[in-house]
């Protein structure tokens, strides 16, 4: 798994599968349990390409940089609000 902001997670990694609703039929359990497995490795696979974008997109400019601080210029587009997300250097590949 790669880099995760703080307080990420899997909704598929905590899901979890009662007998009871497949009528105790253990071939439908398990067809449940490929398809949440499934469902868990797509969304990590997404999380991962989203960061891979997040990472490629070399828009914003370091201005000034002192100690702990940088200004930084983030082009924009009309008067839209968003978020700047920093993501660890070290991670990247």
């Amino acid at each position: 798994m790669s880099w995760r902001p703080e307080g990420w997670s899997n909704p598929y990694l905590h899901t979890t599968i009662a007998g009871s609703d497949f009528n105790n039929d253990k071939e439908r359990i398990k067809q449940a349990f490929i398809i949440l497995e499934h469902d868990a490795q797509a969304y990590e696979s997404g999380a991962d390409a989203m960061l891979e974008a997040l990472r490629s997109d070399r828009r914003a400019t370091v201005l000034e940089s002192q100690g702990n601080y940088s200004l930084i210029s983030v082009p924009t587009i009309g008067t839209k609000l968003g978020k700047l997300v920093f993501i660890p250097d070290e991670e990247h590949k």
